[in-house]
């Protein structure tokens, strides 16, 4: 004998605080201003500490893996190249990692990225 059908269930009706949510999403990521992101973050029950401690395992990691790719490529076994490239190697990892000490210590920041 078949499974009677359950009725059907309507969609429940969208708070005001949902209905921002979905606003704010709908604007796409590069878009959103720092305002957008903090109220977002807001909306969604998270503060800035619990999003500091949420996202720094994840990027810390990131940097180790690409750290760990930089330094493969200084393996001469593996790899060609010339000591100008090595030296502006060395000059691009300790430029960003002057922008890392500057972005916790509150020091301005510098303009421009450091391109090989």
């Amino acid at each position: 004998m078949p499974k009677p059908k359950r009725p059907e269930r309507k969609p429940a009706e969208k708070t005001t605080r949902q209905l921002r949510i979905d606003e704010l999403r709908s604007i796409p990521r590069p878009d959103r201003t720092a305002e957008q992101l903090e109220e977002l973050s807001r909306l969604n029950g998270e503060e800035k500490r619990e999003r500091f401690l949420r996202l720094l395992p994840k990027r810390v990691g990131n940097l180790k893996r690409a750290v760990r790719g930089v330094i493969n490529l200084g393996n001469v076994q593996g790899y060609d190249y010339t000591p100008d490239e090595a030296a502006a190697i060395v000059a691009a990892v300790a430029a960003y990692a002057g922008e890392v000490r500057r972005a916790f210590t509150g020091a301005p920041r510098e303009k421009g990225l450091y391109d090989l």
